[in-house]
């Protein structure tokens, strides 16, 4: 992630630097998913209550307080359905 923002820094062309900041970016969520995933198995394996927490904090991620990759109806259906669970 680190090498591709230092190769978009130095690239001229300006679609050379959108294709590497392209890069970048799915470098960027590698590096989430190395870490995320970890902390979901240890998050589960502690238990329901923990997971269920994991799981509320990854909602409010991509909820509209986050990422607003979700509506704000559907992060409450989201949290509704995970505490149910």
């Amino acid at each position: 992630m680190i090498v591709t923002s230092l190769i978009l820094s130095l690239a001229a062309q300006p679609m050379a630097k959108w294709i590497w900041y392209g890069w970048s970016c799915v470098a960027f969520l590698g590096v989430l998913y190395l870490l995320w995933s970890p902390l979901r198995s240890q998050a589960l394996s502690r238990g329901a209550a923990f997971g269920t927490v994991y799981g509320k904090n990854l909602i409010f991620l991509v909820g509209p307080e986050g990422l607003k990759l979700i509506t704000d109806p559907a992060s409450v259906w989201a949290f509704h359905r995970r505490g149910a669970s």
